[in-house]
This record gives structure tokens, sequence and C-alpha cells, in this order.
């Protein structure tokens, strides 16, 4: 049974919070933090409820990336346990793996559940907003259990970069790249290949949504990018900390991890260009938008990860977002130098890890 896996998970979560958060000033910041989460979502879901038009139900989509994102992660997890935990005998068990992926499933299921019947009371359209995000939930799933197949090695992977011939891209880049494409023997293609699908999907989303409402073209546009963000936002702690061990300087690791973030802005925009639907300006802003948060979140990740566990690493980075978030409801205009200020402050962890200064 998977029993034992959830109990080792649920354990490690509470002393990962301990250790994120072991003063009391600390927890009190989080609770205010959460407070005013609660108060603001509650503020926002009352003004934006009677706007919503009907073709807002589209956005169910999104159910896709984010079953996707955590259903890879949940593999992962399990993988984990099989090759190199002390739970490896009941984790090996046919049951206990389909069990531990159908019990990760309920987090993400109560928070989509919640937002599908937001969508559905406010839109007129339940049952369609219902059925799009089981289609799009289904698909993600199934994209995550085909990609889970291809265990992740990072040492293989990393070893395999540094033989790898034919190209002019560094070991170390390439190291980087395998670890966001799955792990494949050459990074660069398959990331090439991910790319020119998100392009093709976006520019076939863009024409076969061209007459649809306003929502259904957004999410035909933006879609595929969130997909593939969502796919390839993997971090590599161990090759991180090789790197700064090595004397790689911070905006080495940021060109590094922000590659894929920035050719498929390229794709995506030259795709949305080609069509021009109606709305293409706001939708071009929106994939601006979409991929800076990606390279920033995927440059915090990577200057946190020396000398810290992978679950530190995500807990801090999703901390910094909702503070944004907070202090883009309270004062949007601060959100920029408030984001600048906290890079450098991480930029500097990065800094003092190096261990050989070139």
């Amino acid at each position: 049974m998977a029993a034992p896996l959830l109990r080792y998970d649920l354990l490690l979560a509470r002393r990962s919070f301990a250790d994120s958060f072991s003063t009391a000033r600390d927890r009190l910041l989080l609770a205010m933090v959460a407070v005013l989460a609660v108060l603001w979502m509650r503020d926002a879901a009352t003004r934006a409820a009677p706007s919503l038009p009907p073709g807002a139900a589209m956005m169910a989509l999104l159910a896709g990336p984010a079953a996707y994102g955590w259903n890879a992660a949940a593999l992962r997890r399990l993988d984990w346990f099989r090759e190199s935990s002390v739970l490896a005998p009941q984790a090996l068990l046919p049951r206990a793996g389909s069990s531990y992926i159908a019990f990760a499933q309920l987090p993400l299921l109560s928070i989509l559940a919640a937002g599908v019947l937001f969508l559905g009371a406010f839109t007129g359209a339940p049952s369609r907003a219902s059925a799009i995000a089981i289609l799009s939930y289904g698909a993600g799933l199934a994209l995550a259990a085909g990609a889970g197949k291809r265990a992740e090695r990072p040492a293989a992977t990393a070893d395999a970069a540094r033989r790898k011939g034919g190209t002019n891209c560094p070991g170390p880049f390439q190291a980087l790249l395998a670890v966001q494409t799955f792990g494949g023997d050459r990074p660069v293609r398959s990331a090439s290949l991910l790319i020119a699908g998100a392009a093709l999907s976006t520019l076939a989303g863009c024409l076969v949504a061209a007459h649809q409402p306003a929502a259904a073209r957004f999410a035909a546009a933006l879609a595929p990018s969130v997909l593939l963000l969502v796919a390839t936002a993997r971090n590599a702690p161990d090759i991180v900390g090789l790197l700064a061990f090595a004397g790689y300087r911070a905006a080495s690791v940021a060109r590094f991890v922000c590659a894929i973030p920035a050719a498929n802005l390229a794709a995506a925009s030259i795709a949305l260009l080609l069509v021009r639907p109606e709305g293409w300006p706001a939708m071009l802003e929106s994939l601006l938008l979409l991929h800076l948060l990606a390279a920033l979140v995927a440059t915090a990740r990577a200057w946190l990860s020396p000398g810290r566990p992978a679950r530190r690493v995500d807990v801090q980075v999703q901390l910094e977002i909702l503070a944004l978030l907070i202090v883009g409801t309270l004062f949007a205009p601060l959100v920029p130098p408030v984001a600048a200020w906290r890079l450098r402050l991480i930029h500097r962890h990065y800094s003092r890890s190096l261990w050989v200064q070139g």
C-alpha cells in the first residue's frame, strides 16, 4: 500500500516547513501573507465574476498544464522512492505505486474543482467548463505518464552531455538542457522539437479560434506556451551546485536556464504575428509577461540551488511569487523594484557559493 510513502512525504513536508519557518516571526509573516492572499482572492473573484463572458469557460484548458506539471513531479518522486529510498520494497509494489499516484491527485483536483465550479457558475456553462477541464486534465496526466517512462538520471545525463559531439554548445548548457527536456541523449534537438511543436500548436490554435470569443482566442494563443514552460520547468540542484563549485558566474547559469523560455518566446511570437488574430497586441504582451515570469522563476531557482535541497528551493520561490502578487494588489508600481531587490539578494546567495573564482 501507499501508506508508508505518503507518511514519509508528509513528514518531510512538515520538517521542510519547520526548516523554512523556524522562528515565530517567520510564521507570523506567513500567516499575514496567507490572510492577505485569501482576502485578495475573495475581492478579485467578487469583482471579476459578473464580467466573465461565456467563452471564459475555455480557461478550463489550463487544467492540462497543471495536471502535467503536478503528475510529472509525482512520478519523479515515485521513481526516487523505487530507486534510492529505504522504502523501495514498498514502492516497487504495483498497487503501492498506483495508490501513491492516485492520492497525489487529490490536492490538485480539489483546487481545480473549485476553479471549474467558479467558472461554470459565472459563465453560465457549467457542463462545458467541466468537460473541458476533464479532457484537459486527462491529456496532461497522459503526457506526464508518457514522459515519466524516460527516467531522469542526472549524473549519466551530465556525462553524456560532456561527451556530446557535433554541437558548439558548452557541456554545462547541454547538461541543464537535458534535465529540462526529460533526459534525452540529444538535448538541443529535443528542445528544438518541443519549441517547434509549441509554435505550430500556437499557429493552429489561433487559426481554429479566430472567430471564437476573446477568452477562447487567448487560451488558444497562450496554452501551448504554458504547457511547454510547465513541462520544461525542471531544476537541477546537483548540476548547478557543480557549476558553482567550478566557478561559473550567476549570469552564465541564468543564460543556461533561460534559453528555452527565450527561444519559445521568439517562436510563439512569430506564430502569433503570422496569424494576427483579433486582439493580437494584448496576446503578444501576455506572451512576453508569461515568458518573463518563467525566466525569472528559472533564474531564482538556479541561483538558490547551491547548498540547498530542491524542496526548500521550490518552497522559497513559491513564497516569493506569492509575496510579489500581494505587493502587486496593494501597489502595482512597487513590483518591479521589489522583484529586482529580491533577485539581487538571491544573486548574492549564488555568488557566495562560488568555490573557484575565475
